[in-house]
């Protein structure tokens, strides 16, 4: 599984990320290609703290499923929704400038010195 604390796993990320256009056609779901760098710039608020969402699930769900969708290398199945804290047509932030907020997914990939 590639990780953003593997430096060339991180690369390889990031230079998929630069080539993500504002009109990109979708390549899986319904999320347009700006919505989707939105959607990980809220996925990367929550982890950092900044943005909350509310609790869900049970014990089981929070961690053995957490830990095996993952960890185990099968396809995310389709149909499943997103928290609505972090879909942009719910209560996620909702796309305005696509280079500003794609600059923003880059840096926030980027960890302030003595985070990691």
């Amino acid at each position: 599984m590639r990780t953003l604390g593997n430096p060339e796993d991180k690369q390889s990320i990031l230079q998929r990320l630069a080539k993500v256009r504002s009109d990109s056609p979708r390549a899986w779901g319904r999320m347009s290609a700006h919505q989707m760098i939105c959607h990980l710039n809220d996925s990367f608020r929550v982890v950092l703290g900044e943005k909350q969402v509310a609790p869900k699930g049970n014990l089981f769900t929070r961690t053995v499923m957490k830990w095996g969708a993952l960890s185990l290398p099968l396809p995310w199945p389709h149909g499943i929704k997103t928290t609505p804290e972090l879909d942009q047509l719910v209560g996620g932030t909702p796309p305005v400038d696509f280079e500003r907020d794609q600059r923003e997914l880059v840096s926030l990939t980027k960890p302030e010195p003595g985070t990691t």
